[in-house]
């Protein structure tokens, strides 16, 4: 199999309900105490990670505002989102 078709068969890997219960409470955390955080998102080729600030959960569109500068924001499905680690405030700046 070349590396063209290994990427049109990527697949997010399955999120079990542990991770689930783990991703919530890490966006409950972030978002209230205001903690910056890197977040791993499943990308179609590889993934991609972003730091910031968790700055608004939209649940109806499934939906995370991720604050990247001071004006410059992501929107990020959280159905793509992998894994969310804690960082140091001196990392984001």
């Amino acid at each position: 199999m070349n590396l063209e078709t290994r990427k049109k068969n990527r697949v997010p890997p399955v999120r079990d309900h542990q991770l689930l219960e783990e991703l919530s409470r890490s966006i409950t955390t972030a978002l209230f105490c205001e903690l910056p955080v890197e977040v791993t998102i499943f990308g179609p080729y590889q993934n991609e990670r972003l730091m910031g600030k968790i700055e608004r959960l939209d649940k109806q569109q499934r939906l995370l505002r991720i604050l990247i500068s001071q004006d410059e924001y992501e929107l990020v499905p959280l159905d793509d989102i992998i894994k969310i680690e804690f960082q140091n405030q001196s990392e984001m700046e």
